[in-house]
């Protein structure tokens, strides 16, 4: 991958891999003849589909995850005027401090 890109690792869930499985005809061939027409898309080209799986002896049947890798749309935010949002996906640091009144 080229080092003047960057990419988004996005964790996903099973249910979600099999519906991008289900519907990924339609997506590569939009791709192909965006690609064809030169016709620039703002959909995201996913990359990769991982499934890592995590063994533990507290788990032995283990945990699996799935991650999506995908190109980000976003290079073009300046990262000092933006504020962005991950509104699912992580179950860490998960809470909103007490605004101040007013």
């Amino acid at each position: 991958m080229s080092s003047d890109k960057k990419y988004v690792l996005k964790a996903v869930k099973s249910n979600e891999v099999k519906m991008f499985e289900d519907m990924s005809g339609s997506y590569f061939l939009y791709l192909q003849d965006s690609f064809a027409r030169q016709c620039p898309t703002c959909i995201a080209k996913t990359l990769g589909i991982f499934k890592i799986k995590l063994k533990t002896s507290s788990k032995p049947k283990g945990e699996q995850y799935y991650l999506l890798l995908m190109e980000n749309l976003l290079l073009h935010i300046d990262d000092q005027n933006s504020i962005l949002y991950d509104l699912k996906g992580s179950r860490r640091n998960r809470f909103i401090p007490n605004k101040k009144p007013g």
